[in-house]
């Protein structure tokens, strides 16, 4: 598996965030380390789409949204993928009479 891109991270943040979690456990399940995960969080809190509730980090409803509609575009980006794909194939190996 190659290197993730950044939004994918933010995506899996914020996905695990939505119910509360601990900075332990985001480091855990999205394996970075507490310097990464540190990094990322900056940028969270001053886009407002996570907050710090105590020892849990919480998902805010501008984050929601941003999962919601990352959702929405990678799934679409990779039926195009995967259509694209197809029609490739088939071009290629299209007989010509």
């Amino acid at each position: 598996m190659g290197r993730r891109h950044k939004l994918d991270v933010i995506f899996e943040i914020l996905s695990l965030a939505q119910e509360g979690v601990k900075r332990t456990r985001l480091v855990y399940l999205t394996n970075i380390n507490f310097s990464m995960l540190r990094r990322y969080l900056n940028v969270l809190f001053r886009m407002g789409l996570i907050e710090d509730k105590g020892r849990m980090l919480v998902t805010t409803p501008r984050g929601v949204r941003f999962v919601e509609e990352y959702d929405e575009f990678t799934s679409k980006w990779n039926f195009y993928e995967e259509f694209d794909r197809s029609k490739q194939l088939r071009e290629k190996t299209a007989v010509t009479i």
